[in-house]
């Protein structure tokens, strides 16, 4: 039967519309969302990530290789350290006992900058995780082929090392489980770095069988990094999990522990060609058959492979299996040689992970602090004025999307660091939720904002500075994997220009990524922009089809339809353009709302946040947030500098160190950094002895004894100990008078006699002044001046509980609080009950470079430099020797006493040359107003001047008297004057065994005079001639040869057994 109805046009029906959905809605939708996220993701990187680099960046360093910008952030001073710093040559006492605690533990760390852990790994998921690794190492090695560009970290002839991810391998995530687990472990780490440390590299590494040794070296740089900055850098820690037992020639990693408090260019003298000072032998008991009979004990070199089989040494250590070593990124290490006999063909291979405190954990700690943020705005890490980045000098390598985790995500690794979630921790986005896994019983006991440090601040941090995977020279690797991995194309890339760069300022990154950015959004903007025009006039050109369609009629269709339509008009070019707008309306309009949400999600990130407040660009100890509040009432001016009421002077060893810049929840164990320091060592020896072992009614006599003690009987190289305390606005080192010593000491001794109550409430008022200094609210008045008088007021009753309250016996004593304009105020302390507020009185001031200047008042009051009480010298004095023939000095120390008037000494640069008498002056630390002879701007220009300022890092200004002024003097060009210098003698050894003569054999390390001029280089003996001289062959890349060299012009350089490092 043949139908009346009219048929409906084919581009009309059900199907068609599915495949207009699919064909143009749907691909038209997918442009709209590449747009907004496209737009969202241009605005985070120029609202935020260009702010980001930016506050990271740093600018050239100085001549003496420090970067000017952390001058103001010093919080210990630039120590060089020789083979007495060196703490243990057994590598049992690195390691963690079950039964110890964990603060015992973490000040072990803080000796020697390494330990080590026994069975973190179970020997199954070793062996699994070793399998699979060498698996990916031999695959790489027989194809030849190259690493993904996300995981290659690098490769060298003998080492390959890869970034790794939790779903590799399911042992991966056990292994990761088991560190997490592991009782000392995790007690340990938040012991030393605090709750939660962050992972900040996850990583392995394999040295290949036959494997060269690597140069010893650290892996973070002592001039970026919290040995001296410990308020601006965060204080890192690595750890190596060994996936086999390892011998000593397997390559176990080396140590020289104790050097990560050492700010030395180079240590391999003193760590592997050196021999070492016996710390168990203070008599100098000759330990070696070859060792000058007048010189020190040595016990052997000073690195050594680790092992946790209860033996040190070549041949005789083993690290077992699933042991671990964690050290300080600051120790001096290295990977020796895999060349073992007994294990042929065998690779060592290392899980790596390293530690860093976390955000989270600085909230953590800091979340009882009396002081709060005045702003919501504001994120965890700032509330408690941490303000620290990671160290410079390293890579921090793992896959980007593995950032932002923590200790405590690892014991639930497979499902916490997976994906999607890693990639929003990895982008700073996880603390915006709190995680709710059901399998995670950890959930309900990790705050909110428990999160770890994230790669959008890594990649700002080494994009800004150009270094470690993002220098100027390894954009060609990105571009490459762009272009052949990817496929990315060409004229979506920003135009990369290598050759207007320079080391200073490598902004390759930056401006590569920006202007591929601009490109992008440009390119998806066209796109999408061409997709929607098409789209409309598609839907024009189908109205306008239609129209003519309904106007020609159709010739199947019966008179009756056509009357019907003649009596009911047809709605459909309406129809199609409400509906084109609805569709493009609706669901372009829901894709840019979302856009929004996802904006302003990210805005309240803890990142974000950190950028938009600003606080990424302030600085831990800023000039302009020391002002005074409303200075101006008493006369001020709104720039302030400081008071300091002692000469500055630059630290040494054995000085006794009293810190203002630590104090801090968030720095956890490095808030004992300086009770362990030399000097601070046997200063706290003494204050326990004395604390524990003398009645209360006694302690005045007994602090008198502990200060004579330290400055008047332990002499240390023939320099005599001062007691130092760091001005905490400016970071400069004051000389304490006596007066000030018996205080310290006094309330060293009340809180050591109780530990349990003094010592906590103590340190909590310290943490609430530092807070106050130093945290977010210290430009307000209740930091500068109410919470300062309440800490002193609570010292006073703590401390001194039967005292009268005396103003200058204070936390906040009128020497470290007073705070003055630029015009370099003095400050009279008033009698009364206002007597705690200072009057400030101008005084004339001299603009001064990136610190606080000081008064004039130690100007002009010392011509020589205290009391020698000893100028006869021995071996291991400390001295100043002359180095050329301009008259510049060094420090350097005596190795041996050639005759009554001369000596061989070793240089701070590691050169040894002999001395006259007269070429040698007595070692003793320049001070503020002493009198000097200075070079001129490196001229050989010698004037007289007084020294004005020292700086913690080691160079002083000079006051010339000819009224110029020269800023950071390295002390080299400085000299006392002639005046000044004390005679100096030699002791002559007398004993028998010092004067006979010493034999040396073949394969001897020695140093030798070369030619007899003076100039001493390493060297090997060959043999010895029939007329006793010998036949040696210099080791210092000169290849020189000498026969029948003296024997006096000979001294023993390394015990002749083999070098542990060959």
């Amino acid at each position: 039967m043949e139908s009346n109805k009219r048929p409906t046009a084919a581009w009309k029906g059900p199907m068609m519309r599915r495949v207009v959905l699919l064909l143009v809605d749907a691909p038209l939708a997918v442009l709209c969302v590449a747009v907004a996220v496209s737009m969202v993701g241009q605005h985070c990187y120029e609202g935020y990530m260009a702010d980001l680099v930016q506050s990271y960046r740093r600018g050239g360093s100085d001549g003496l290789g420090y970067f000017p910008e952390f001058d103001l952030d010093v919080t210990y001073y630039n120590r060089k350290c020789d083979e007495r710093d060196i703490s243990t040559t057994d590598s049992s006492d690195l390691i963690v006992k079950t039964d110890e605690t964990a603060e015992e533990a973490a000040d072990r760390m803080l000796r020697h900058g390494a330990l080590l852990f026994r069975n973190v790994l179970t020997n199954d998921t070793a062996n699994d995780l070793r399998t699979y690794l060498e698996s990916r190492h031999q695959l790489h090695v027989e194809s030849e082929s190259q690493l993904p560009y996300h995981e290659k970290f690098f490769e060298e002839e003998s080492r390959l090392a890869l970034g790794i991810g939790v779903r590799d391998h399911a042992s991966v995530a056990a292994a990761l489980e088991e560190i997490a687990r592991h009782p000392e472990v995790t007690r340990t780490l938040e012991a030393i770095l605090g709750p939660d440390p962050s992972i900040v590299e996850l990583s392995t590494m394999t040295a290949l069988s036959g494997a060269d040794a690597q140069g010893i070296h650290t892996d973070s740089d002592y001039y970026g990094s919290s040995l001296l900055y410990s308020r601006t850098f965060y204080h890192s820690y690595s750890f190596f999990v060994t996936l086999q037992d390892t011998t000593s020639r397997m390559g176990a990693t080396t140590i020289c522990p104790g050097t990560h408090v050492c700010a030395n260019p180079d240590l391999e003298p003193i760590c592997l060609n050196l021999p070492r000072y016996d710390h168990n032998n203070q008599t100098h008991t000759q330990t070696h058959a070859h060792a000058h009979a007048h010189a020190h004990t040595y016990a052997g070199t000073g690195a050594f492979e680790v092992s946790t089989n209860g033996q040190t040494g070549r041949d005789k250590g083993v690290l077992f299996q699933g042991d671990a070593l964690l050290f300080n990124q600051n120790v001096w290490h290295r990977g020796p040689t895999n060349q073992d006999p007994a294990n042929p063909n065998t690779n060592r291979v290392v899980f790596i992970l390293t530690f860093a405190s976390s955000s989270s954990a600085a909230a953590a700690a800091g979340s009882s602090s009396v002081l709060s943020s005045p702003s919501s705005k504001t994120t965890q890490r700032n509330k408690v004025g941490d303000r620290r980045q990671l160290g410079l000098g390293t890579y921090y390598y793992q896959r980007w999307n593995m950032w932002g985790h923590t200790l405590h995500d690892l014991k639930d690794a497979a499902t916490r660091m997976v994906q999607p979630w890693g990639a929003f921790r990895s982008l700073g986005l996880s603390s915006l939720w709190t995680w709710s896994s059901s399998s995670s019983s950890l959930a309900s006991s990790l705050p909110r904002r428990a999160t770890g440090h994230t790669w959008i601040e890594h990649f700002a941090r080494q994009a800004a500075n150009g270094v470690d995977f993002y220098t100027p020279y390894e954009l060609s690797d990105l571009i490459q994997y762009l272009d052949d991995e990817i496929g990315y194309p060409k004229f979506l890339q920003g135009t990369p220009q290598f050759q207007e760069e320079s080391d200073d300022h490598p902004h390759v990154y930056e401006r590569f990524l920006a202007e591929s950015i601009q490109k992008w959004v440009s390119f998806v903007k066209t796109v999408y922009s061409v997709a929607l025009g098409s789209y409309f006039l598609l839907i024009m050109t189908l109205m306008l089809m239609s129209s003519y369609y309904n106007r020609q009629g159709h010739s199947g269709v019966v008179e009756e339809t056509k009357v019907n339509e003649k009596k009911q008009p047809s709605n459909d070019q309406a129809n199609w353009v409400v509906s084109f707008v609805r569709r493009i309306g609706l669901v372009h309009g829901c894709i840019g709302l979302i856009a929004y949400g996802l904006l302003l999600w990210i805005e309240q990130s803890d990142l974000a946040l950190h950028v938009k407040s600003g606080d990424a660009f302030v600085k831990p100890f800023p000039v302009e947030d020391f002002d005074s509040a409303n200075h101006d009432e008493f006369g001020g001016s709104s720039t302030a500098t400081l008071f300091l009421a002692g000469p500055t002077t630059v630290p040494e060893t054995h000085d006794v160190l009293f810190g203002t810049r630590f104090d801090a929840p968030f720095l956890a164990s490095f808030n004992r950094f300086l009770d362990f320091h030399p000097g601070n060592e046997r200063y706290n020896t003494l204050i326990s002895k004395y604390a524990h072992g003398v009645p209360s009614a006694l302690w005045d006599p007994a602090v008198r004894t502990i200060v004579d003690t330290i400055l008047n009987k332990e002499m240390v190289q023939n320099v005599s100990p001062r007691f130092l305390k760091q001005e905490y606005a400016s970071g400069h080192w004051m000389v304490l008078s006596h007066e000030d010593v018996m205080e310290e000491t006094w309330k060293r001794m009340t809180r050591e006699q109780n530990k349990r109550v003094t010592d906590r409430l103590v340190t909590h008022l310290l943490y609430l002044l530092a807070d106050s200094r130093f945290g977010v609210t210290r430009h307000t008045i209740l930091s500068k001046r109410f919470i300062p008088l309440f800490c002193q007021e609570w010292e006073q009753r703590i401390l001194f509980p039967n005292r009268n309250n005396n103003h200058k016996d204070g936390l906040v004593s009128k020497q470290n609080h007073s705070i003055v304009t630029s015009e370099s105020m003095d400050v009279t302390w008033l009698d009364g009950p206002s007597s705690f507020l200072p009057r400030f009185k101008a005084k004339k001031h001299r603009a001064h470079t990136a610190c606080f200047r000081k008064r004039d008042f130690w100007k002009g009051t010392r011509h020589t430099s205290g009391d020698h009480r000893r100028y006869v010298l021995q071996t291991e004095d400390r001295i100043l020797g002359k180095t050329d023939e301009a008259g510049h000095w060094q420090e350097a120390k005596i190795i041996q006493i050639l005759d009554e008037d001369h000596c061989l000494v070793k240089f701070m640069d590691g050169n040894y040359e002999s001395r006259s008498k007269q070429e040698i002056q007595r070692y003793e630390p320049f001070v503020e107003g002493d009198r000097v002879e200075a070079d001129l701007e490196g001229q050989s220009q010698w004037l007289a001047g007084i020294i004005s300022l020292a700086h913690p890092l080691g160079s002083f200004d000079i006051d010339y008297d000819n009224g110029d002024l020269e800023e950071f003097v390295e002390s080299s060009r400085i000299r006392r004057l002639i005046s000044d210098i004390v005679p100096i003698s030699f002791a002559i050894p007398t004993s028998s065994n010092e004067s006979s003569p010493i034999h040396y054999s073949r394969g001897d390390k020695v140093i030798a005079n070369y030619m007899g001029e003076g100039s001493w280089f390493p060297a090997v003996v060959m043999s010895l001639n029939d007329d006793h001289t010998y036949y040696v062959r210099y080791v210092d890349g000169s290849g020189d040869k000498e026969r029948n060299v003296p024997h006096n012009f000979i001294h023993m350089h390394i015990p002749r057994s083999k070098d542990l490092r060959e």
